[in-house]
C-alpha cells in the first residue's frame, strides 16, 4: 500500500523498469544511498522507469515523518518487516534493490547500489527507450 493510502500493484507499473528498494528508517546503508536514488530518478525518464521504495519499518507515522525531512520523491510504499512481497522475493537484509524488467521479470538483485548496478539500471532503461523491449538484454551482456 502506498503511503497516502491508495492500493497499488506492481502489475501497475508494466511497460516500465521497476527499481524495487526495500529500505527502513532504521538502515545507515538505505539512508546513505537515498542521494544516489535521487539522481537515478532524476535523470531516466518516468515513462521508461519507476523506482518503488518498501519501507519495512513497523509504523506507517515513522516513514511518513522521515520523509517530510528527507524527500523521496519516487513511489513509496509501507509494508512492514514481514511483508508478503518481501517473502516472496526472499529479502532478508537492508537495503535490497530488485531490477525488473517492463514485464515483471526480475533481472537482478542486490545489496549494494553500486556502479556497476546503477550502469545496469541505466543501460535496460536505455535499450527499452530505444526499442520498446529487453528482450534479449540480460545474455546480450555475457
Amino acid at each position: 500500500m502506498r503511503l497516502d493510502g491508495i492500493e497499488e500493484a506492481l502489475s501497475d507499473y508494466r511497460g516500465r523498469i521497476v527499481l524495487l528498494n526495500f529500505w527502513a528508517t532504521w538502515c545507515g546503508p538505505c539512508i546513505a544511498h537515498l542521494p544516489k536514488l535521487r539522481e537515478l530518478v532524476a535523470e531516466l525518464p518516468a515513462d521508461r522507469f519507476a523506482l518503488v521504495a518498501i519501507s519495512a519499518d513497523e509504523e506507517l507515522g515513522t516513514v511518513t515523518g522521515f520523509i517530510q525531512d528527507e524527500p523521496m520523491p519516487w513511489t513509496n510504499w509501507h509494508a512492514g518487516k514481514e511483508s508478503d512481497l518481501g517473502r516472496l522475493l526472499g529479502t532478508r537484509t537492508y537495503p535490497t534493490y530488485v531490477l525488473a524488467d517492463e514485464n515483471g521479470t526480475i533481472l537482478t538483485r542486490t545489496g549494494a547500489l553500486d556502479s556497476p548496478f546503477i550502469s545496469l539500471t541505466e543501460k535496460v532503461v536505455d535499450r527499452l527507450r530505444k526499442s520498446g523491449s529487453t528482450r534479449g538484454f540480460m545474455s546480450s551482456l555475457n
